[in-house]
Parts: structure tokens; sequence; C-alpha cells
């Protein structure tokens, strides 16, 4: 496989990856509620999935956009706000793998945190700010770089989303795992475009 091609080939295989283990481990845990509940309590303390889905699913989903970041700062056009835009696609998939080594406590809702939760919370807050940030960097200056339009429309559109998504993020909320996979998904979706557009300009 060419390197190019990898270019979309990863974002896409990560979401893929990623999808795959939070649908095995919501069928392997007795009354979890894809609705309701985040998806992280699918890799908490107590789990009885957490193993697989911390060390088998979420970190590899991670580490596949991290080499997609690798390669993405070898082609895509060297501006300072093209590679600030990746560092925090790099920050945002390094901090949620962090936050799958410390996973929060079981079903993410203590009275009394450990460390490890904190430190959960601590990682993936920032991690989803920093993607973000990263839709509205790469996506306001991409014309400069791709000479179209469409990756700019798509990423105003996709970072309106994932901003309402994040601040719904509410424990409290019912629906609180369906603003998470929006966010995830919206995410994914905005970086396997990237990929894409990457390997268009390479391909031309």
């Amino acid at each position: 496989m060419r390197r190019r091609d990898l270019l979309l080939v990863l974002p896409l295989l990560s979401f893929l990856w990623f999808s795959a283990i939070v649908i095995w481990g919501g069928l392997n845990y007795e009354n979890y509620d894809h609705a309701s509940q985040f998806i992280s309590e699918l890799g908490a303390t107590g789990s009885p999935v957490a193993n697989q889905v911390n060390f088998v699913g979420f970190i590899p989903a991670e580490l596949f956009i991290l080499t997609f970041v690798v390669l993405a700062f070898s082609k895509i056009e060297a501006s300072r706000s093209n590679r600030l835009g990746l560092i925090f696609i790099a920050i945002y998939a390094f901090t949620l793998a962090l936050a799958s080594v410390f996973p929060c406590d079981y079903e993410c809702r203590p009275e009394t945190p450990t460390m490890s939760h904190l430190i959960h919370v601590g990682s993936a807050i920032p991690g989803y700010l920093s993607a973000i940030a990263a839709i509205f960097i790469l996506s306001i200056n991409s014309p400069s770089w791709l000479g179209l339009n469409s990756l700019r429309y798509l990423g105003l559109m996709s970072g309106a989303i994932a901003i309402f998504a994040f601040f719904n993020l509410d424990e409290n909320s019912q629906y609180v795992g369906v603003y998470q996979r929006v966010l995830e998904v919206t995410i994914y979706i905005w970086l396997i475009v990237l990929g894409y557009c990457l390997r268009r300009t390479i391909n031309n």
C-alpha cells in the first residue's frame, strides 16, 4: 500500500476499529445503554470488558490517528496553522489513549473519585477541545493548500456540531451517550475527509 493511501486508510480504520469495540463492548456489558452512558464506562474500573475495550480497542484506534498525523506532517502544506492543527489532532489522540490507560471509576460518576478517574477526565476534556480546535484551524485555512472550499464548509459545520455535543456532555443527562457519540462521529468524519483531501492533493 502506498503511503498516500494510508492518509485515508488510517482515520477510516481507526473509526471502524473504535466503532467495533464500542458495539462489542455494549453487547457484552449487561444492561449497558448506549444512549445514556458514557463510552468510557465500557472501559471503567469494574467493567466486565474493561481490558479488551481499553487495550484492544481504544488505544490501537488512537495509535492509528497518531500514525496518520506523522504521515500528514510530511504531506500537508508547511504553514504554521497547518502544523498547529496537526499537533492538536495528535494531542486529541494522545490524551484519549492516556484516558484509556487511566480508566474512570465504575460507571464514571463517583462521589469520591480516584486518581485514575481524575487523570481520565483531565485527559479526555482537553482531548476533545483539541480535536475541535484542529477542525477549525485546518478547515479555515484549507483553501490555501487544497484549492477548494469543501473542507472549509464541512469543518465549520462539523466544528459547530462538535461544540454543541461537547457542551451537552452532562453526566446527569439521559442522552449523554448520544451526545458523546455524535461528538466522536463528527470528529471522525472530518478526519476521514481530511485524509481524503490530503490523498487527493498528492494524487494530483
